[in-house]
């Protein structure tokens, strides 16, 4: 009751009990006690204690159901407590029931390996969720892979493969969110690099496609920018006249 209704502070104490007390007599509930005995820690903010519960958990229920479930929300207490979870990343990749949970779990250990620069092993696990090798087919995380493999491109100074990864989410998956900032981080990123002419092309194309977008501010005034530098000022005047 105290979980469906999302009184964490009852449910950690009334399955720590049940666990505590009644746990034997009832060994088919045993495994879930201790499962939402977890998540009830978690959802207190108690990240430490849910990190250990969770660890706890997977070493006695090694094929639990919930599994895959109790490596990612561990993996993610973990981070909260400042502590490792790439050995609970690792748990969630192999217990994974589907493509699409595989292809969460690999875009969750790879945000961390890039977050301490590791992009190597990064880009091996992205890629294999871009192109749906490793999940059997592309899921819904395929684009967000192919967008974080543009990144690690980017901060390569690899401006023409993050352009071709950027362009190639834009053009497979027209309709996804992350299509719209594509264009804009592969104009940007050339602006940034200094080829103000292949920015200005990016740059032309996003406004064309989104004409009030939310990076239109920035498309204008870099854009107007780039025109004002390689000496078509009256491109530039009207560029910025679109800012007003």
């Amino acid at each position: 009751c105290g979980v469906r209704e999302g009184d964490s502070e009852t449910s950690l104490f009334l399955l720590s009990r049940f666990a505590e007390f009644s746990g034997d007599r009832f060994p088919e509930y045993r495994s879930w006690a201790f499962w939402y005995q977890a998540y009830s820690l978690y959802r207190l903010g108690k990240f430490e204690q849910s990190t250990a519960a969770f660890t706890d958990f997977l070493e006695r229920w090694r094929t639990h159901p919930y599994g895959w479930q109790a490596a990612m929300t561990g993996s993610l207490a973990a981070l909260q407590a400042s502590l490792d979870p790439l050995p609970l990343t690792e748990r969630a990749l192999a217990l994974a029931p589907n493509g699409a949970s595989l292809a969460d779990a690999a875009l969750l250990r790879a945000s961390i390996l890039m977050a301490r620069k590791e992009d190597e092993k990064a880009e091996a696990l992205l890629t294999g969720v871009a192109d749906g090798s490793s999940t059997k087919g592309r899921t819904a995380s395929s684009p967000r892979a192919l967008f974080m493999l543009a990144e690690i491109a980017s901060r390569a100074r690899n401006p023409e493969l993050a352009e071709e990864r950027w362009l190639s989410l834009a053009s497979s998956f027209p309709k996804d969110a992350l299509a719209e900032e594509s264009i804009f981080r592969a104009g940007e990123n050339w602006y940034m690099a200094g080829n103000l002419p292949r920015s200005l092309t990016l740059f032309t194309r996003y406004r064309q496609t989104w004409i009030s977008g939310k990076y239109r501010d920035s498309v204008l005034r870099n854009g107007g920018d780039a025109h004002s530098r390689t000496g078509s000022v009256d491109l530039a005047i009207l560029w910025w006249e679109d800012l007003v």
